[in-house]
């Protein structure tokens, strides 16, 4: 358990430092939200959210185990939304929710 910790630490931060070096902070980010049926009969929710300008043409699934769902990287406190961090430096997100 300490070691996938240190592995999810690790890699959100080597993203942020990548990241960090591109230059799209106060992009319009749209957000959109659709369903999709698995090959299993589930049916997943789906939120997109992508920058208005400045796209880098690379997309990011989010996943989270545990049925919690998108919503654990788009909280909406105090800004802090991974999501919307990520859209902001230009990449496409999508984040899943299974029903």
């Amino acid at each position: 358990m300490k070691r996938r910790i240190l592995l999810w630490v690790t890699m959100c931060f080597a993203l942020v430092l990548f990241l960090g070096q591109v230059p799209c902070l106060g992009v319009t980010i749209d957000k959109d939200e659709f369903f999709v049926k698995a090959d299993t009969g589930m049916n997943l929710m789906v939120v997109a959210k992508t920058p208005k300008t400045g796209r880098l043409g690379k997309a990011v699934l989010l996943v989270h185990g545990s049925g919690v769902g998108y919503v654990c990287w788009d909280i909406p406190i105090r800004d802090y939304s991974i999501m919307d961090f990520l859209a902001e430096r230009g990449l496409d997100l999508l984040g899943l929710r299974g029903l």
